[in-house]
């Protein structure tokens, strides 16, 4: 086990750190290769996630973040902040969250597979009077047999599986097949502040 960890680490980081302008330990998740884009910015922001950077800003685009898939949050050590306005959300009509999973998660961003360490998601300051920053699925959607036959309740905002000190903050989280935020029994140290949990299933 312990010589596949080191060979998943330090390759896709390098891999990453090359498709993701880092500055002084921050990277802007549209810079990230292969780009933002109105239709799919799922590899931009897993990009940006797997950088390696201490801090990841996402901006708002002139529209929302659409992801077609599951994004894993950094294995650690890193602050997302999603500026006043940002909408990222689940690709409507994607095949992926239309299919079962045998039972595992299929959430619009989840804690990495080996679990998140010291990971920080936060939306626009409290009192900032900027705007607030969304997450976002479709759940009206998910709850229509004949655009989903497939029905489960593992559509989550959020998922953490054997996550640690991890920070959720100023954000609202809408709309899942599932819970806004759903963890396991491994999790530790979880912080959920000031957050708008808003028509999750």
């Amino acid at each position: 086990m312990a010589w596949f960890c080191a060979a998943t680490v330090a390759v896709p980081i390098a891999a990453a750190q090359q498709a993701c302008p880092v500055v002084d330990g921050v990277v802007h998740a549209d810079r990230c290769a292969p780009g933002w884009s109105p239709g799919d910015a799922t590899a931009a922001l897993g990009s940006a996630f797997g950088s390696g950077a201490h801090t990841v800003i996402v901006r708002k685009m002139a529209s929302p973040w659409v992801l077609s898939s599951t994004v894993s949050l950094a294995l650690g050590n890193q602050t997302v902040i999603f500026q006043a306005g940002v909408v990222v959300e689940a690709r409507r009509m994607a095949p992926y969250w239309n299919e079962s999973g045998n039972g595992a998660p299929r959430p619009l961003l989840r804690s990495a597979a080996a679990g998140s360490r010291n990971v920080t998601l936060r939306g626009p300051a409290p009192g900032a009077a900027v705007g607030s920053a969304t997450l976002r699925m479709w759940k009206v959607d998910y709850l229509n047999s004949t655009l989903y036959p497939v029905h489960d309740e593992w559509r989550h905002v959020l998922w953490l599986a054997g996550a640690e000190d991890i920070h959720v903050a100023d954000l609202t989280l809408s709309s899942s097949g599932g819970d806004g935020i759903s963890m396991d029994w491994r999790c530790q140290r979880v912080h959920l502040l000031r957050l708008t949990l808003d028509d999750n299933y």
